[in-house]
């Protein structure tokens, strides 16, 4: 579902769930004493997100949108892995995940069917396997032509 509304400046506020059977993986794990274990990755899940944007020109032929998003996913199976590098003990443990995301964008009309844009993004993923937790951030220039 999503709302949307305004003219200076438009605005959309969305809602989402989604459950993912998705391909999950079986690996071989091995401790640092060379015995092997049986490793498993849940990707299937089941995630409920929430979005706002926000979007305006300033000038002519400028414009800019910033969107926030966050996420929360619930894993359909528990991931099994060694506890460390020196532990051969496995782990099972149900894993849950919240992914805050930050985008900023600019855009410049050059004709009218031909935009040069400048992109900043920002995703923090936290989870209660530290091993899951990750954050990145990109920059990126592009050019659309529209036909």
């Amino acid at each position: 579902a999503e709302l949307r509304g305004g003219r200076a400046p438009e605005w959309r506020i969305g809602l989402v769930w989604r459950s993912e059977d998705r391909e999950d993986l079986d690996s071989i794990l091995s401790s640092t004493d060379g015995d092997n274990f049986n490793g498993f990755t849940s990707y299937s899940r089941d995630w409920f997100k929430l979005r706002g944007r926000l979007a305006w020109q300033w000038a002519p032929k400028w414009h800019q949108k910033l969107e926030v998003s966050w996420r929360h996913a619930d894993y359909h199976d528990a991931d099994v892995f060694l506890a460390s590098t020196t532990d051969t003990i496995l782990s099972e443990q149900l894993r849950e995940t919240v992914r805050w995301q930050l985008k900023a964008e600019l855009l410049r009309t050059l004709s009218p069917n031909m935009d040069l844009s400048f992109k900043l993004e920002h995703l923090e993923d936290d989870a209660n396997n530290d091993r899951y937790d990750f954050d990145s951030q990109h920059i990126s220039a592009g050019v659309s032509y529209l036909f």
